[in-house]
């Protein structure tokens, strides 16, 4: 079976062609198509692609080996093998594609050389046609989005922002001031308040057995001495 497709993509055509040299691009913008990536830049590209022929679904896992690359005429011819992920049916497909230039445009054909086995070889060549149209006009739309995108905006310093760039580095620059310690405050210590002692009252300080015992050691002595006086009187003569 070989179908022929072409679709248009609103890019440069070089831009294009770059576009299609990168599986890791393309292969998102593909309706059902998941890549395993690749372990090594000359490996095959592995993966699955789910498709749906009326109201049947296949799902098919397998790789693409690229076989041809032309920069000079932007052709790529890449063969890929495939298998049914729940059924005996396989595919092997022969692909060339080609960028024109077109007008303010990109045009792609699409050569294909299809060969399937088991259930879905009995699917009609222009239900597989149509399966593979409705494909690629979804994928050229999700391109020409893709390269169409616009880059992220530099954000550049206005005038403001610069102006206020340089007095920060005019600090920066300029010799800090010297940092003048204040002297320290006064500290009024308040004179204390004179308190006028009050005369101290003896007698009521000392207690009045302390004083007995002092004083009993002296009238002992005078009571001895007037005994004595006294006797000394009585013997004298008349």
């Amino acid at each position: 079976m070989e179908l022929d497709h072409e679709f248009t993509v609103q890019a440069d055509p070089a831009a294009v062609w770059r576009a299609l040299q990168d599986p890791g691009l393309v292969a998102p913008l593909i309706p059902g198509a998941v890549l395993k990536p690749a372990e090594k830049a000359d490996d095959d590209l592995a993966g699955k692609l789910k498709l749906k022929f009326g109201p049947t679904s296949v799902t098919l896992k397998g790789s693409a080996h690229v076989l041809v690359t032309d920069d000079l005429t932007r052709t790529a011819i890449v063969e890929a093998h495939a298998r049914e992920a729940r059924g005996p049916g396989t595919a092997t497909a022969t692909f060339q594609a080609t960028v024109h230039t077109a007008p303010g445009a990109s045009r792609v054909t699409l050569h294909t050389k299809l060969t399937l086995t088991g259930r879905i070889a009995a699917f009609s060549e222009p239900l597989v046609h149509d399966t593979g149209a409705k494909l690629l006009t979804k994928f050229a739309t999700a391109l020409t989005a893709a390269l169409n995108a616009p880059e992220p905006e530099t954000v550049a310093a206005t005038a403001p922002v610069a102006e206020a760039v340089a007095e920060l580095e005019d600090e920066l620059r300029t010799e800090p001031e010297p940092v003048v310690e204040a002297e320290p405050e006064a500290v009024v210590v308040a004179e204390p308040e004179v308190v006028k002692a009050e005369e101290p009252d003896w007698f009521a300080a000392v207690e009045r057995p302390s004083l007995v015992r002092r004083l009993a050691p002296f009238a002992g002595l005078l009571l001895v001495f007037l005994l004595i006086r006294r006797m000394m009187r009585a013997k004298r003569p008349a």
